[in-house]
């Protein structure tokens, strides 16, 4: 979430939180309003959790062509996507992961086994996504619906993507410094 996004959230928490909600809104929505938030919620445990599970099978393929740095960064990151992140997500919603290990190993069959690169820059695509447009609709919709405390934890998460993200571009320019230089004869 950028600077000048992330400031007109944190303005419209405080509002929010002084002005209270909209009565309009949640007499119009009614039940809606738990259910849209309970679904972004649910929606961001299954992420979560498959970003764990996918930055784990990245550091295994770091691990196994000898890049045992990289390997750390993925599992450093995989460890906050599954502690941080998937905990702190599920105590607000009030339950549990909703992905099968079925449907987590389909979906970790379905990517490709790229370099180390093209899976840092896939990883970096991934949190780069959910900090600046899913996360940030999230808490947009969270406000909408009054719901301060999930606004919050869609904030802090989100904040926790763009640290991801920022690991995962230091890593990519140790990538870049430690490969060799390909050198090419000129016409």
């Amino acid at each position: 979430m950028s600077v000048k996004r992330r400031n007109y959230v944190l303005l419209g928490l405080v509002a929010v939180a002084v002005l209270g909600p909209t009565s309009s809104v949640l007499a119009e929505t009614g039940a809606n309003r738990f259910v849209l938030v309970q679904n972004d919620l649910e929606d961001s445990m299954k992420r979560e959790a498959l970003d764990a599970a996918r930055y784990t099978l990245f550091a295994r393929q770091a691990r196994e062509r000898g890049n045992q740095d990289l390997a750390a960064v993925f599992e450093r990151v995989a460890n906050t996507e599954q502690t941080a992140h998937l905990q702190r997500l599920a105590s607000l919603a009030g339950g549990e992961v909703t992905i099968t290990p079925a449907e987590q190993d389909a979906e970790l069959a379905k990517l490709p086994n790229q370099s180390d690169e093209a899976n840092l820059r896939s990883a970096m695509t991934n949190e780069r996504f959910q900090a600046n447009t899913m996360r940030s609709d999230m808490v947009n919709r969270a406000l909408k619906y009054g719901d301060i405390e999930a606004a919050q934890t869609f904030l802090n998460v989100g904040e926790g993507e763009i640290k991801n993200l920022l690991e995962f571009r230091s890593a990519l320019k140790q990538l870049k410094r430690s490969q060799p230089q390909s050198t090419t004869a000129g016409s």
